[in-house]
C-alpha cells in the first residue's frame, strides 16, 4: 500500500525534475508548473472516470503509473541533465548552509507525517463533511453529487478531497 502513495508524489518529483532539466528554469518556477502539470493531470483523470463510475484504485493505478512513466521518460529524454544537475547541487548548497532550519522544517515535516499516519482525522468537521464524501466517492466510483442532509458536502471546494482520495 504504501508504494501506492508514492505514485503521485514519484510523478511531481520526476515532473520537477523535468521541467528544471527541459526548460532550464530555477526550482522554484520549475515547482509551479510541477504543481500545475499534477493539479490539471488530477483534476482531469478524476472528473473523467467519474463519467463513467471508474474512480477506483486499479485505474488510478494505471494512470498514476503512466504518468510517471511519462514524465521519467520525458526527464530521460529531452532533459539536460546538466542543468538539472546544476540546480539540484545550488540547492543542496543551500541546504546546507541554513542546516539549523532545514533540519528543523524536517523535523516539523516528520512529526505532521508521524500524526496523520497514527491519528486518523475524528473532529466533528471531518467525520461528518471531508472524510464522509470521500468515502461516498470511492463506494460510488463518481464524485457526483448524491444525497444527503449535509448540503456542504456537495457545494464545498473538492481539490483537496480528490488529493486525499488519490492517495
Amino acid at each position: 500500500m504504501p508504494v501506492l502513495i508514492l505514485l503521485p508524489v514519484t510523478f511531481f518529483g520526476t515532473l520537477l525534475l523535468a521541467f528544471v532539466g527541459i526548460g532550464r528554469h530555477g526550482l522554484r518556477q520549475s515547482f509551479v508548473y510541477a504543481a500545475t502539470v499534477y493539479t490539471l493531470c488530477l483534476v482531469c483523470v478524476t472528473e473523467t472516470l467519474s463519467i463513467w463510475n471508474l474512480l477506483r484504485l486499479e485505474p488510478l493505478l494505471v494512470f498514476w503509473t503512466g504518468c510517471t512513466v511519462l514524465s521519467v521518460f520525458s526527464l530521460s529524454r529531452y532533459g539536460d541533465w546538466r542543468a538539472t544537475k546544476q540546480v539540484v547541487r545550488s540547492a543542496s548548497k543551500m541546504f546546507r548552509a541554513s542546516r539549523f532550519e532545514t533540519s528543523t522544517i524536517v523535523v516539523i515535516l516528520a512529526l505532521v507525517l508521524l500524526i496523520a499516519v497514527v491519528a486518523p482525522p475524528n473532529n466533528w468537521e471531518s467525520m461528518v463533511y471531508h472524510m464522509t464524501r470521500i468515502v461516498i466517492w470511492m463506494q460510488q466510483g463518481s464524485v457526483a453529487h448524491y444525497p444527503t442532509p449535509t448540503t456542504t458536502q456537495l457545494f464545498q471546494p473538492p481539490l483537496f478531497a480528490w488529493n486525499i482520495l488519490h492517495f
